[in-house]
């Protein structure tokens, strides 16, 4: 199952639009889709505003490694 996630990031003083398509188990899908009514939005925006959270603590040197 796949979610297309798209949104805008700040790179450069620009901001530029980035599709993300996520290849994801289906627990995973219908937990986005728990989240997403839970804060009445769709589930591509729960998965896209963890995207950019990820970038923003990756940027920030926060992130850590992929086990």
């Amino acid at each position: 199952m796949r979610t297309v996630c798209s949104y805008f990031i700040r790179m450069d003083n620009l901001d530029r639009r980035v599709t993300t398509t996520l290849t994801l188990p289906l627990r995973h899908i219908a937990e986005l889709d728990m989240i997403a009514r839970e804060h009445d939005t769709s589930r591509s925006r729960i998965a896209a505003r963890a995207i950019k959270e990820y970038l923003a603590r990756h940027s920030a040197g926060e992130a850590q490694p992929d086990e």
